[in-house]
C-alpha cells in the first residue's frame, strides 16, 4: 500500500514539474530576448571594441522597428564611467518576423564626451551630449568592469504609433590596464586659483583615443577677483607639438563659460572622443590667458610629454608638411608698429576698409571691423547678441601689417614677390587660404575669415623660433595676393 502511494507521489510530482516546465518555457517563449556579442572576451584599456545587440523575436507575430531609435547601449563601470550610446540611421520601419535574429554592429556608434562620462562637471552641457553618433569604429574604454545593457525598441504595428515596447538584455566587460601612467601638472595663479592639466597616458597607440583635459580650481577662503574679460568665454589653448619636426600636429581653442557659481571648478576638453596622433614623441601645451591682480593679461603655459606608438616620427609623411623656423631676432619689426585700441584708431583718422558678418574664436558671433591706420591693418570684433546691446572689443583680436614703411630684420617687407622671398628662404611653407576654412597651420579664429578669403590667394608660414624648445609656438604668416606679399602677420597656429 505504501508503495503505491510513493508512486502516485512521484507520478504527480513529475506531473507538476512537467506542467511547471511547459508553463515556463512558453512564458519565456514570449518575449524578445536582447543581448550584446563581443569579438573578443576582455579588452586592454586603448583597444577598440567591437560589438553587436542582437535581437531574437520569440514572439508568434512581427514586430517592428527603427533603425535611428530601435538599439541602444547604455555602459556603466565600476570607474564611474557612464555612456549612453546610440547609432545613427534612418526613420525607415523595418520588420522582424516571429522567430527571426536581428543584428546592430554597435561599433560605429561611439560617440561621447570623456569628461561626461566619467562624471565630471561640465560648463555647458548642452554643448557636449553624451548621445552617440555614427563617427569612429571601436568603441575605447578606461580599465574597469562595466555592465552593459542592451536596449531594442519594437512596436507592434507597422506604422509604429502603438506605444513602444522595450526588451532589455544585460552583460558585463572587463578593460584591463595597461603598462602605461597618467600625467598631471598644474601651478598656482595669483595665489587665488590653481591651473591643473591631466592625461589618462603617459603613452598611447597610434588610433588610440587620446584622453587629456585641463581644470581651474579657486581656492577655498580665497577672494574672488575678476581675472576674465567681463562677458567673454575663457580661451585655452592647446597645442600637440611633434617634438623632432617642431610641427603642430593638432590644436585647437578651447572656450570655457563660467559655472553658475565662482567656487565651482572649470573643466576644458579640448580633446574630442576620435582624437588620434602618429607615431612621435610629443609635446602637449596648455595655455590659459587671464588677467592677474593688477589687471594686466598673462599667459600661463603648462605641458605634459606624451609618447605615441614607439616614439619614432615617420618623417617622409611630415617632411611636405613642416614649417621652416627662423630665429626671432630676424623677425624683428622695424619700426616697431604702435597698437592702439579700437577707440584710438577711430579718434585718431583710423579708415574702415571693410566690414563683415562673422564669429571670432568659432564661438563670439559679431561684426568684423577692418580698419587701417598707418600701416596697420586692426581686425576688431563688434560682438551682438540677441536682446543685449552690442559690445566693440577695444582690444583688436589681430592685426597685419600692409604698408612697406616696415621691414622685418631679415630683408622680408610688403610689396616682395614670393619668388624673391623664396630665394632667401627656399623651404618656405606655402598653403591656399582655403574658402572651407580648412587649413592645418593657420588659425582662423583671430581674423575675419570672409575676408582673408577675398583678398588673398596664399600664405606664407614661418615658425618664429626664440631659442626655446619646447615654449608656446608663435606664427608669422606673409599673405600672398598675385604673386605679390601684400600683408605681415603674427599668430598662434590652430590646426583647420
Amino acid at each position: 500500500m505504501k508503495k503505491r502511494i510513493y508512486v502516485g507521489i512521484l507520478i504527480v510530482s513529475i506531473f507538476c514539474t512537467v506542467i511547471i516546465a511547459l508553463l515556463f518555457m512558453k512564458k519565456e517563449a514570449n518575449v524578445i530576448s536582447v543581448n550584446t556579442t563581443f569579438d573578443k572576451a576582455s579588452y586592454i584599456d586603448g583597444e577598440d571594441i567591437l560589438y553587436s545587440i542582437e535581437v531574437i523575436n520569440h514572439l508568434s507575430q512581427t514586430v517592428y522597428y527603427k533603425t535611428e531609435s530601435a538599439f541602444a547601449a547604455i555602459i556603466t563601470g565600476d570607474n564611474g564611467f557612464s555612456a549612453h550610446i546610440l547609432p545613427s540611421g534612418n526613420e525607415w520601419v523595418y520588420e522582424c518576423e516571429a522567430g527571426q535574429a536581428i543584428a546592430q554592429d554597435m561599433s560605429i556608434c561611439n560617440t561621447y564626451d570623456y569628461l561626461m562620462a566619467m562624471h565630471i562637471p561640465q560648463l555647458d552641457q548642452a554643448y557636449l551630449p553624451e548621445i552617440g553618433l555614427n563617427k569612429k569604429e571601436g568603441l575605447q574604454l578606461p580599465d574597469g568592469k562595466y555592465e552593459i545593457q542592451s536596449k531594442f525598441t519594437y512596436y507592434l504595428d507597422k506604422e509604429c504609433k502603438t506605444t513602444p515596447q522595450i526588451a532589455l538584455g544585460l552583460d558585463t566587460l572587463v578593460v584591463t590596464k595597461d603598462k602605461t601612467n597618467s600625467l598631471e601638472d598644474a601651478c598656482t595663479l595669483e595665489d587665488s586659483m590653481i591651473f591643473s592639466v591631466y592625461s589618462d597616458k603617459d603613452s598611447y597607440q597610434p588610433g588610440e583615443n587620446i584622453r587629456t583635459y585641463a581644470k581651474i580650481a579657486w581656492i577655498e577662503d580665497k577672494d574672488w577677483y575678476s581675472w576674465y574679460k567681463e562677458g567673454e568665454w575663457l580661451p585655452l589653448y592647446f597645442f600637440a607639438v611633434n617634438e623632432e619636426t617642431r610641427e603642430c600636429i593638432e590644436s585647437t581653442i578651447v572656450n570655457g563659460v563660467l559655472p553658475e557659481s565662482y567656487e565651482k571648478d572649470i573643466y576644458y576638453n579640448p580633446i574630442s572622443y576620435d582624437f588620434t596622433l602618429p607615431n612621435g614623441k610629443y609635446l602637449f601645451q596648455y595655455i590659459l590667458t587671464y588677467f592677474d591682480l593688477q589687471g594686466r593679461e598673462q599667459r600661463q603655459v603648462l605641458e605634459m610629454k606624451v609618447q605615441i606608438g614607439d616614439g619614432i616620427t615617420d618623417s617622409s609623411k611630415t617632411k611636405a608638411r613642416t614649417v621652416i623656423s627662423i630665429p626671432e631676432e630676424q623677425l624683428i619689426v622695424t619700426p616697431a608698429p604702435l597698437i592702439e585700441s579700437y577707440d584710438e584708431v577711430i579718434s585718431s583718422g583710423g579708415t574702415l576698409v571693410d566690414s563683415q558678418v562673422g564669429t571670432a574664436s568659432g564661438l563670439m558671433f559679431g561684426v568684423w571691423h577692418i580698419i587701417q591706420k598707418n600701416g596697420i591693418e586692426y581686425y576688431f570684433l563688434e560682438q551682438t547678441e540677441e536682446n543685449l546691446p552690442s559690445i566693440i572689443h577695444q582690444d583688436a583680436f589681430n592685426f597685419s601689417i600692409v604698408s612697406d614703411e616696415y621691414e622685418l630684420a631679415c630683408g622680408i617687407k610688403v610689396g616682395m614677390t614670393t619668388d624673391e622671398v623664396l630665394n632667401m628662404y627656399p623651404d618656405m611653407f606655402i598653403e591656399k587660404i582655403s574658402p572651407s576654412y580648412d587649413m592645418t597651420f593657420f588659425n582662423f579664429g583671430t581674423y575675419p575669415n570672409e575676408y582673408l578669403v577675398s583678398n588673398y590667394d596664399e600664405i606664407i608660414i614661418i615658425d618664429k623660433d626664440n631659442g626655446i624648445a619646447d615654449d608656446f609656438p608663435e606664427y608669422l604668416g606673409l599673405f600672398v595676393k598675385d604673386n605679390k606679399i601684400v600683408a605681415i602677420t603674427f599668430y598662434y597656429p590652430t590646426a583647420g
